[in-house]
């Protein structure tokens, strides 16, 4: 399946006897490669795609299918956020996954996990305070004010990421609440996606 994951290009390969029901399954995630570069056709159910380069490797969830309907996890998988032109990749821990199957697609999906904190403030922020200060140097005068006041807080003309981190409105939503090592310490951010799926072909 090649999900519609925010325009992104993820593919799941879901290993199982029965996609009605099956007491056990693999989903398996890549990211994938338009063969054709035509975003057109991607979504027809007959598109053929390839693995990307950059792929990572060994993302695998246990799960089953009971009437249809998918569960599978915990595990790790890598999701795409976008911002800007090009989506910026975490992980996301403690991830789960479900959805309901046909022949040809996968609807109502859902993703849930944990993002590291480390990679929110190595990943996510700057690529945040990328799009947003783009957005803040290209936009028109009203977009520009409200950057402005909302993120650029020492009044330099740049959105930096420190501006970012620091910001009371980022800081309610990109805050640690979830403990994936089992220390009592919160270390990773909650996150949850829906997505919708058709088949295709993995060349």
């Amino acid at each position: 399946l090649v999900a519609r994951l925010q325009e992104s290009r993820p593919f799941f390969d879901l290993l199982a006897k029965s996609i009605v029901n099956a007491a056990t399954m693999t989903l398996k995630m890549h990211m994938g490669a338009d063969l054709d570069s035509d975003a057109t056709d991607n979504f027809t159910g007959t598109e053929e795609f390839g693995i990307s380069a950059s792929s990572p490797s060994g993302l695998s969830m246990p799960g089953k299918i009971v009437s249809g309907a998918m569960t599978a996890g915990p595990g790790t998988m890598t999701i795409p956020i976008p911002l800007g032109t090009t989506p910026v990749n975490v992980s996301l821990k403690l991830a789960q996954a479900k959805g309901a199957l046909t022949t040809s697609t996968l609807t109502g999906g859902q993703i849930n996990g944990a993002i590291p904190m480390t990679e929110v403030n190595a990943t996510l922020l700057p690529a945040m305070a990328t799009m947003l200060d783009d957005q803040y140097k290209t936009g028109d005068a009203s977009i520009k004010a409200l950057l402005k006041g909302l993120f650029d807080s020492n009044g330099d003309g740049t959105i930096s990421t420190a501006e970012i981190k620091n910001n009371l409105i980022i800081g309610l939503f990109l805050k640690a609440d979830v403990d994936t090592d089992g220390d009592k310490k919160m270390d990773a951010m909650s996150a949850g996606l829906g997505f919708t799926g058709v088949s295709c072909k993995i060349k």
